[in-house]
């Protein structure tokens, strides 16, 4: 088991897991299934470090909203 802040999420890079379990805000949760138009940089390489958290794990993937 490992837990790495979505802002460390270097810390993974090239690492791949069986399974992973994100846990994210209500808020960015409502942002990725909404999308926003006019992002700033740090909006944006938020989202690209999400991309390389999520592609990560072989066999699962479960999305906890809180």
């Amino acid at each position: 088991r490992v837990d790495v802040a979505l802002s460390d999420y270097q810390r993974i890079r090239g690492v791949e897991f069986q399974e992973l379990f994100l846990f994210l805000s209500f808020e960015t949760w409502r942002g990725i299934s909404k999308g926003k138009h006019g992002l700033s940089s740090q909006e944006w390489n938020a989202l690209t470090s999400l991309y390389t958290v999520v592609s990560r794990p072989k066999d699962g993937l479960v999305v906890f909203v809180k």
